[in-house]
């Protein structure tokens, strides 16, 4: 049974959400104080901790399951946050923090909410269960990015991370980044195939369908790279903020069923848009969608 509740942080996290992000005159110095606060949060949410139990960045036990984890990516972006969290609380630094401090903050931030995410999908093979994995779509690309990015090194040989991190690449960044990691990775996707030995022997026995299927996750990433990049220059990028993506997360964003493994998932998700503030005007999500990765073995 779950310690931590969304509901109990709810009218807390929608403070220190407005506080950080949607008051556009004040000082980075409150805005990075008040995501210290945010983060202990999301150290709850990680390590299941109650409201009842004290958590503070610093404190010896919280260092201590952060350690227990062995994962740079979250031990780094505590230590970042908890760094620039003192140094703007504290009287004793009276010089001002700059606005690349400020980004600093944030990429640190983004790593917290990945680690969520990276930790799950530590339980839940990434790609399993093919309803989660559209949904974790749903989520600013710079979060699928660091997510899928720490979940190959472990995993290479899942055509799931290796398709949906190509994407994120390109959504996150550009097509050309998306591209070099590509090429980069090539060797080892082309080790990887996106269809099972029993679909490709049938298909060989189709000469002129053989000739244009993938056959491996380098050309199938290729493919994929260049028809959702024409997609994003027609139709424009579908969102890159909790903001921009928090009516597609509303209308798309809830999985139905009660395992452990989709009531997890659901609660990640809610807790990552609670206090979230819609802008802009949503698209056809439909006109984006050009192929939904099929469902993979564990």
């Amino acid at each position: 049974m779950n310690r931590f509740n969304n509901e109990v942080y709810e009218a807390l996290i929608n403070d220190l959400i407005y506080d950080s992000f949607y008051i556009e005159d004040r000082p980075f110095r409150g805005k990075i104080a008040t995501i210290r606060q945010y983060s202990e949060i999301i150290l709850r949410k990680i390590f299941d901790i109650p409201e009842t139990e004290q958590v503070t960045l610093g404190k010896q036990s919280i260092q201590s399951q952060i350690d227990s984890r062995n994962n740079a990516l979250l031990k780094n972006s505590v230590e970042i946050i908890r760094s620039f969290g003192n140094d703007n609380t504290h009287t004793k630094n009276v010089k001002s923090p700059t606005a690349e401090d400020f980004d600093k903050v944030i990429e640190a931030l983004m790593n917290l909410y990945s680690y969520l995410f990276i930790d799950y999908f530590e339980k839940y093979r990434f790609g399993s269960n093919e309803i989660i994995m559209n949904t974790f779509s749903l989520l600013p690309p710079v979060i699928r990015n660091i997510t899928l990015q720490n979940l190959y090194m472990n995993d290479k040989n899942n055509p799931a991370i290796i398709y949906k991190l190509s994407l994120a690449i390109l959504k996150a960044q550009d097509k050309n980044t998306a591209l070099k990691w590509i090429n980069d990775e090539k060797e080892q996707l082309e080790k990887v195939i996106h269809i099972s030995e029993n679909e490709l022997h049938v298909i060989k026995q189709i000469p002129a369908l053989y000739d244009v299927i993938p056959k491996n996750m380098y050309e199938f990433c290729i493919n994929k790279i260049n028809d959702v990049n024409e997609i994003l220059n027609n139709n424009g990028i579908l969102y890159k903020t909790f903001e921009e993506a928090k009516s597609y997360y509303e209308q798309y964003g809830h999985i139905n069923g009660n395992s452990p493994e989709i009531m997890e998932f659901n609660s990640i998700m809610n807790f990552c848009y609670i206090g979230r503030h819609k802008f802009g005007y949503p698209k056809d999500i439909k006109s984006y969608q050009i192929w939904n990765f099929r469902k993979i073995n564990t």
